[in-house]
């Protein structure tokens, strides 16, 4: 009997609950149960609220605390985030600060350039202006001395006898002197009025009258030097003319003889 009854048991341990069962479990549960009076109770119950108070004091101290550390947390990211933005802010003012200042001395290292460029084209241009001045002087002295020394020998010749060849007169001129007509002590007049006054004279002279004897040398001694002097090379010119006319004549009569005399040794 005692066998059964344990397997009975048993199989009731192994078999679950109703739900009657459960419910009937949770309302004993939840069921208001009468709270002791005794004075043990009451004091555990006491001591029990105080580890409760003190447990309650403790996370909220703790609590505080956190949040204090959360917050000074915050408060410093924040603070470095500005922190960050004054430092950026004022790193660009400082850079625009060294921008102005670099700009300024680039302005006063630009004009002091500016002016020592301006100094040294200056002297360049006054050391150019002196050479070239002077390269002038230069030629200037050498043309003028050469003048001179063409002038005393030009003033040597006028003293020349009348029948110097007129070649001789211009012999030791030099070329710049003859191309530069600047340079040429000039005549009166030129030689081409000259000669027409000059026959304009002899015209009316042989117009008016027979000259005396005793006139014609005195005439002829008041024409000037150089009207003298191209009469001379005019009969110059006509004797050599002549004298090569006759030449040619010569060298054409042997030629005819000596042809004749070939023309007769053939036949």
């Amino acid at each position: 009997m005692a066998a059964a009854a344990e397997a009975k048991e048993e199989a009731k341990e192994k078999m679950p609950p109703t739900a009657e069962e459960v419910k009937a479990e949770a309302a004993a549960v939840l069921k208001p149960k009468a709270t002791p009076q005794t004075s043990e109770a009451q004091r555990a119950w006491a001591e029990s609220r105080a580890d409760d108070a003190e447990e309650a004091a403790s996370v909220a101290r703790h609590d505080a605390l956190g949040k204090s550390i959360f917050a000074d947390m915050y408060k410093g990211r924040a603070q470095k985030k500005l922190d960050d933005a004054a430092a950026a802010e004022k790193a660009s003012e400082d850079m625009v600060e060294i921008l102005k200042k670099r700009i300024e001395i680039n302005a006063a290292a630009e004009k002091a350039r500016q002016a020592a460029s301006f100094k040294a084209h200056k002297a360049h241009v006054l050391h150019v202006k002196e050479h070239y001045a002077k390269l002038e002087a230069d030629a200037a002295k050498e043309v003028a001395d050469a003048h001179a020394t063409w002038k005393a020998r030009y003033n040597a010749q006028k003293r020349l006898p009348l029948d110097t060849p007129a070649e001789t007169w211009t012999a030791n001129m030099p070329e710049h002197v003859v191309d530069e007509p600047d340079f040429h002590v000039k005549a009166p007049a030129p030689i081409e009025k000259v000669m027409a006054d000059a026959k304009k004279a002899e015209d009316k002279a042989e117009a008016d009258a027979a000259p005396k004897p005793a006139e014609a040398p005195a005439a002829e001694e008041a024409a000037p030097a150089f009207v003298q002097l191209y009469r001379n090379r005019r009969q110059l010119a006509q004797q050599k003319a002549e004298s090569e006319s006759e030449s040619e004549s010569e060298s054409s009569g042997s030629t005819d003889t000596s042809s004749s005399s070939s023309d007769s040794g053939s036949e």
